[in-house]
This record gives C-alpha cells, structure tokens and sequence, in this order.
C-alpha cells in the first residue's frame, strides 16, 4: 500500500501528513479485514456462515412495545452459541426466555418472566455474496418448548458490492402449541408466520449504517393480521466483537397481533 510505504519511509511529510496516512491506512486495514462472521443487521440474515473451526457468543436482545390498548411491554431474550463446521456450514443453539408486561382497562396487569425453551439452527451456504454473482444460503432452525414446538425455513439472498450489502429474506414457520381447557380437555392449536425481510447498508471503516424493512403476517385458523415495519439498523465492530441495534416502527395499524415499535440489539464475542 501506498501509504504505509510513504508511512514507513517518513521521507519529505511533516508530522501532520505522517499522521494523517497513519490513521488512514489504519481505517483501510479495518475496512478491508471485516470478519465473515459480523452481522450488520438483527431481522435480516446475510449470505455468510463461520469459517471452519470458529466459535461465536450471540446476545440477542428485542424490546417490543405497544399493542391495541393498554401498556404492552415485551423483552425477548436469546443467548447463542455458533460453530463453524465447515467453510459452508454452521450451526448453533439458543437459550430463549421472555419478559412481558400488559395491562389493559378493567384487568388487572400481568408480569412475568418465562423461559421458552432451545433452538437449534443451521446455516448452509450456497454461493458467496462477494465471490460469486449473488449469495445464497439455506437456514433451518427447531425450536422446543414445554408446550411449544417450532420449525422454520428460510431463503437467504445477498450481494457485497464494495462497502454496500443488502440482502432479504423469505421466511416460513410453523408453530404446534398444546392446550388445555377448563374441563381438563388436552388440545393442540397451530399457526402460521410467513416473513419477508430486507436490508441495506453501507460500511465506514469499523461502522456501518444503513436500515431494514419487514413485512411479518400471522396465520392463525381463518384469522390473519399482516404488519410492515421499517426503521434504522447500525452497526460496529472491534477485534473481538461486533453490535448491530436496529430499531422498527409498525407503518401499518395492525395492533392486535402485531406492537407499535421492535428494538433490537444484538452482541458477538469471537471466542
């Protein structure tokens, strides 16, 4: 590089311009050493996967505020693990558990604190969003609970050109719930979520700034609710970890199924 000759020779530059290239080839490095492994979204997954042998820790944290009426408040947590099996193929496991609060008028308010089972996702990856035309990946995740299973799909499509990514998302999943009534009956009730998700964002040096949008719809019996939500998504990185927080507004008015704002910050940890 250039700079870091001029930089090492210090040949005719005042200490101005020596630092100045300093600091720039100091960004350049950052910029052009971003690990595979960072996520510069929180709804939206990229085409990429662990390299070989890598190990992750995931902090995901989303707050979910406001519904019909009344105070709605919800925090989601999920604590990962990920692993590079090979240069294409990852898989993880997730601890979830859930704080909810809601009140609404004439009922007395609910509080509490629910652990919601493991997850286990893979990720296979099909083409590289830099190397090749477009990148695509395959997900699968199964989610256990007491009373609560989940099985979800995803196609994953992205494309690095440059300091700009985008990427989207198809996204199914099918929920198997058990259920009890007043008479001691056991049941079984299923729902449908069908997602499309998307996002777009341009890397500075160690930061990177962009925005995500997402149209999520629930399918439960002959009832269906479609929400769309858009918002900011930002991003930094250090050697040893990553964070992305992106933070939705509901551009629709569907309530009921559906809050009014979505916050979510996500932490990785290079073990």
């Amino acid at each position: 590089m250039w700079a870091m000759r001029r930089l090492k020779e210090g040949v005719g530059m005042s200490r101005w311009t020596r630092n100045v290239l300093a600091a720039l080839s100091i960004a350049l490095g950052v910029a052009t050493t971003a690990k595979a492994d960072e996520r510069l979204f929180t709804y939206t997954y990229e085409p990429k996967v662990l390299p070989k042998g890598a190990v992750e820790l995931e902090q995901w944290a989303t707050m979910r505020n406001g519904r019909d009426e009344g105070i709605y408040t919800r925090w989601d947590l999920r604590t990962e693990i990920e692993v590079g099996l090979t240069d294409r193929l990852t898989t993880a496991i997730y601890a979830n558990s859930s704080n909810k609060y809601e009140w609404k008028p004439g009922k007395a308010a609910t509080n509490g604190t629910y652990f919601r089972g493991i997850s286990s996702e893979w990720k296979l990856k099909l083409l590289d969003p830099t190397a090749d035309p477009i990148g695509v990946l395959l997900y699968g995740e199964v989610a256990v609970d007491r009373r609560e299973w989940e099985a979800e799909g995803k196609l994953v499509v992205g494309k690095n050109i440059g300091p700009l990514t985008v990427a989207a998302n198809a996204i199914f999943e099918q929920e198997w719930k058990a259920t009890l009534d007043a008479a001691g009956e056991i049941g079984s009730e299923t729902e449908q979520i069908v997602e499309g998700v998307g996002g777009l964002s341009y890397r500075i040096g160690s930061v990177a700034v962009g925005a995500e949008a997402r149209s999520h719809t629930v399918i439960e019996g002959d009832e269906k609710e479609t929400a769309v939500f858009l918002g900011p998504a930002v991003h930094a990185a250090g050697e040893k970890w990553w964070a992305t927080l992106t933070v939705l507004r509901q551009l629709s008015d569907e309530y009921g199924s559906h809050e009014r704002t979505e916050s979510r910050l996500l932490i990785g940890l290079h073990l």
